[in-house]
């Protein structure tokens, strides 16, 4: 299911405009260059088309419950997640590494 309702902010459409063809997600918490996001640290993603403009509706992540509790066990990251984390918060990576479950968004539809 799309979300209209998320706009992303100038950073992360300024990180769409260094990487034509990928995704931005949007990650929630306090996560560094070097560390794991998990998957349900991701609230969701855009495309961003081959000029670097993102397009289209904010697509949720089924799996996002926030910032996670102190002691909380996670889910070990997707390569997708891996490689956003590495970015940075607003990061981008392949249409190929992006773990977006489709199955979910038919659901929710």
């Amino acid at each position: 299911m799309r979300d209209d309702s998320v706009e992303p902010t100038q950073a992360e459409r300024e990180q769409a405009k260094l990487r034509p063809g990928f995704w931005v997600y949007k990650i929630v918490g306090n996560y560094g260059r070097d560390d794991a996001v998990p998957p349900e640290a991701i609230a969701g993603a855009w495309q961003v088309d081959a000029q670097g403009n993102i397009f289209g509706d904010f697509i949720p992540n089924p799996n996002y419950r926030g910032p996670r509790e102190e002691g909380e066990e996670v889910q070990s990251p997707s390569p997708g997640a891996m490689k956003a984390a590495q970015l940075g918060p607003g990061s981008v990576v392949p249409e190929s590494e992006a773990q977006v479950d489709e199955s979910a968004q038919k659901k929710q539809s």
